[in-house]
């Protein structure tokens, strides 16, 4: 299987498990759904060209905020590198821009099998684009400070899947 086929598997396979799971059951209001791929750039040294997949699918709005999030890390050849899945505790929706932020509960590290990201503060914002769709993101297990519905510059272009951002 080439990395274009690896990649548009797990895309497929993870919008199928968002779908499967319905739309958060959160408070009406704003909210982002879906799920996409891109290759990480340059300046993240030999992971760069890896391809990282997000699903986010949170509804509500600020604090009162909830949903779930996946990303999984493969590497060039399409080996899992990382996955982490978790609840989303924050979210912030101005125009085709959903702000998120969350709690990872689950995390497996091929590499590591003993690192445990649990209870680790994720940001994930998504800029809606149509066609054209990025996500930015950073986490807490980087040294960041993670501080509820911290808008994030969206600097990963989505090269397969879809978000929507209402």
């Amino acid at each position: 299987m080439q990395r274009g086929q690896i990649v548009a598997a797990v895309s497929i396979a993870l919008l199928g498990l968002v779908g499967a799971a319905g739309t958060a059951d959160a408070a009406p209001g704003p909210s982002v759904t879906g799920g996409g791929t891109g290759a990480l750039p340059a300046g993240f040294g030999e992971f760069a060209g890896d391809p990282v997949h997000f699903v986010v699918q949170a509804r509500g709005a600020g604090a009162d905020g909830r949903g779930h999030f996946t990303v999984v890390h493969r590497n060039e050849s399409g080996g899992l590198y990382g996955q982490f899945t978790g609840d989303i505790t924050c979210v912030s929706v101005t125009g085709s821009v959903a702000v998120t932020t969350g709690v990872i509960r689950h995390s497996t590290f091929a590499d590591f099998p003993d690192w445990n990201l649990a209870g680790q503060k994720v940001a994930i914002t998504v800029a809606d684009g149509g066609s054209n769709d990025a996500v930015g993101f950073d986490f807490e297990f980087f040294g960041s400070s993670i501080d509820p519905c911290k808008p994030l510059p969206t600097f990963l272009p989505v090269e397969h899947g879809n978000f929507t951002v209402r």
